[in-house]
């Protein structure tokens, strides 16, 4: 930094700076010296000669400078969060300064200061009297009386000063033609108003305080004392009360104030009506719409069998039983089957049990012996394999079992339940190859356990607080959470059916299993007719291949898949998104051959609604975890993040600065350079904020969505 600021000094810049709070040093042993750049590299004092133009503000009476340089149409916080504002801090509070260029062909102006009641609180520092310049300072220099460095802040860089705004340089100039410096009621014979202008005088002084937000009672008594200071002869009080008065309603002063008034009141309606407006987005019962006859009959069934239907799950039923019947007899691109990892959240009491049933007696009509319930180690899961091989494990209190699981005391055949459910996840199509035990022979031998293309399929369900209580950083790094489709059900508790009816599988239903099973017969046939011995005890599915238009879509969706997690987001939402397109190929194929057991071909609205479900389900999914994970790496620092960024919208009514942000948050500012960019595209990502490009090239700005405020 000292080296840096030496060689930015040497280019001889002509320089401005508005210094905040500066009055000079005061320690003895302290001295202005003549700048070389070998004394900034040895002392790092930044002492710059002809520098042109610094002003300091005294921030410990902050309200009277804003209101100086407010009642002249400058405000000073924007100044100071500005894309590009260069300022130099000393470590004191309320202190800093604000460093500019020149406009081209400005002469330097000489340093003016702004006093008021005897103390400055605003210096434009640049040319001295005589013109030659004055002295400042610069980081790396030690401030004397607190001992620590000056530092470089604001979103600007100082190596690329900003211009001095032609409102400064006007403000500037008008200071150094008057005498009057707001230093106190002391008379000044060159500032008597005489007879003729005393009316005028006080009634523009009377809407410059109007504009300010002065209130009535003290616009008068301003008027009265500056009456009694400066008018000769005194003006009666009653005429100064009348001057008051009028100036409240017809002087620019209250024109100004009322436009103000009035694009405030716009700006917020403008905001409020923003963040009333609800995100357009899809919900289980929009998804429930599009399904085809024989998965909305099943949504219907569970309507009835539920003593307490819960809307949210109503598509993971009608998904989970379809699928585990189709799993594994039926596979479209790269061998994907329909069985998947379904997981459906809600309170205790909440229609989860009435849920489990459903899709066990799907099961149970079409073939009973791929039921399976919760499997308590990993050879128990190989076991239901092995018995069939497109099992389904209906599980209840499936946060129970995850805890066994994903737990590091978890005993090891439990922990290795998971891995091996994970593994065989996308075994469909080839064979799965078991352990190898070292006695392989004899009574008690132990073979290798070999399935052929495996299709397991889960469908459980659980209260929240067991299902969080389950996860951890760690769990949803594993790779087992992306494989599953998860959908949360709301808190509350529904209304109960009271008439609540155990009617048997919709004839429908019933019908489209029974066109399944046939055509599964009619393709055993075909495969027996082929008579490839070479493969007469493999298994054969029948192929519903993806249409041009569906490979199209697909091969899309991988590539903005693959652009969004090498884009940087974050490792959670990297590995949640990870097997969307995956779970949306299985998906599809469900809704495919449900719509027409007899399809040849997944089409692309097919595809198309199942991306859908499978985004939704996943950003949700996501979003749950960010709230209910509190050791994710960056979830403390994404909620600070994001709650400054929203109070900073609904207070100045507009989008913060990466400058601000890195000012004012205190958990943004002490992240690394890559936090920063994490957490601000994690955040993105997550659709919370809106990142548009700044005033300088390279800047951000970040406001909130409607969705950061659900």
């Amino acid at each position: 930094m000292r080296q840096a600021a030496a060689d930015y000094i040497a280019c001889g810049w002509a320089l401005c700076a508005i210094a905040i709070g500066s009055k000079g040093p005061k320690t003895k042993d302290w001295q202005h010296k003549p700048l070389t750049q070998g004394s900034i590299g040895n002392h790092g004092l930044g002492l710059i000669h002809a520098l042109s133009g610094t002003c300091a503000l005294d921030l410990d009476d902050l309200q009277a400078a804003e209101a100086w340089l407010g009642v002249r149409g400058i405000e000073l916080r924007d100044l100071l969060a500005a894309d590009d504002a260069v300022k130099v801090v000393s470590g004191r509070p309320n202190r800093a300064k604000l460093l500019y260029r020149l406009p081209e062909g400005v002469q330097p102006p000489i340093t003016k200061q702004i006093k008021q009641g005897g103390a400055m609180i605003l210096e434009f520092r640049c040319a001295s009297g005589s013109g030659t310049g004055c002295q400042d300072v610069l980081p790396p220099t030690i401030h004397p009386e607190t001992g620590v460095e000056y530092q470089w802040a604001g979103a600007g860089e100082f190596t690329n000063l900003p211009v001095l705004p032609d409102a400064l340089l006007e403000v500037w100039n008008t200071a150094m033609a008057s005498s009057a410096n707001m230093s106190g009621p002391t008379r000044n014979p060159l500032g008597v108003i005489v007879e003729g202008g005393r009316n005028l005088a006080l009634f523009k002084l009377a809407g410059d305080l109007v504009s300010a937000g002065m209130a009535q009672e003290s616009v008068l008594a301003a008027l009265l004392k500056e009456n009694e200071i400066k008018c000769a002869p005194l003006l009666p009080v009653s005429e100064v009360e009348a001057i008051a008065r009028s100036a409240q309603k017809t002087s620019h002063g209250a024109g100004r104030l009322a436009q103000q008034a009035a694009l405030d009141a716009a700006a917020r309606a403008a905001v409020e009506a923003d963040l009333m407006k609800q995100p357009d987005q899809a919900t289980p019962a929009d998804f429930v719409e599009r399904l085809p006859c024989v998965l909305k009959e099943i949504v219907g069934w569970y309507q009835q069998r539920a003593f307490m239907p819960q809307e949210t799950l109503k598509l993971p039923i009608a998904l989970a039983s379809s699928g585990s019947v189709l799993a594994r007899d039926f596979v479209s691109e790269n061998d994907t089957s329909t069985n998947m990892y379904c997981v459906v959240i809600a309170p205790t009491a909440a229609g989860k049990e009435a849920a489990l049933g459903c899709v066990n007696e799907v099961l149970a009509v079409y073939d009973k012996a791929r039921r399976a319930g919760s499997p308590s180690s990993e050879g128990g899961v190989l076991a239901a394999l092995e018995r069939n091989p497109a099992s389904c494990f209906v599980i209840d209190e499936m946060g129970e079992f995850l805890k066994g699981v994903f737990d590091p005391k978890a005993a090891g055949y439990k922990a290795a339940t998971g891995t091996v459910l994970m593994d065989l996840y996308t075994k469909g199509g080839s064979a799965y190859f078991g352990r190898e035990y070292s006695k392989q022979t004899g009574r008690d031998s132990r073979k290798r356990e070999d399935i052929a293309s495996p299709c397991p399929s889960i469908f459980g369900a659980t209260t929240p607080s067991t299902f969080y209580a389950a996860m951890s950083a760690s769990a949803v790094n594993s790779g087992f959470l992306p494989r599953m489709l998860t959908f949360r059900a709301p808190d509350l508790i529904p209304e109960s059916n009271w008439d609540q009816k155990n009617e048997p599988l919709p004839a429908i239903v019933c019908d489209w299993l029974d066109a399944v099973k046939l055509r599964l017969a009619r393709h055993q046939k075909e495969v027996d007719a082929g008579g490839d011995l070479r493969r007469a005890q493999s298994h054969h599915p029948v192929r519903v291949p993806f249409s041009v238009d569906a490979k199209e879509l697909r091969k899309a969706e991988m590539a903005r898949i693959r652009d969004r997690r090498n884009s940087g987001i974050d490792e959670l939402a990297s590995n949640m998104i990870s097997r969307t397109v995956e779970n949306a190929a299985r998906v599809a194929l469900i809704l495919a051959l449900a719509a027409d057991p007899q399809a040849v071909e997944v089409s692309i609205e097919h595809l198309q609604l199942a991306l859908d479900i499978v985004n939704y389900a996943t950003d949700t999914f996501a979003t749950e975890i960010r709230k209910n994970l509190f050791d994710s790496k960056f979830a403390e620092l994404e909620a600070k993040v994001l709650d400054y960024v929203k109070k900073y919208y609904l207070d100045e009514r507009c989008a913060v600065t990466e400058g601000v942000l890195a000012d004012r948050c205190r958990a943004y500012s002490s992240a690394t350079l890559s936090q920063r960019k994490a957490v601000m595209e994690a955040l993105e990502g997550q659709g919370k904020i809106i990142r548009t490009a700044g005033r300088n090239k390279g800047s951000w700005r970040f406001s909130p969505t409607p969705q950061a405020f659900q």
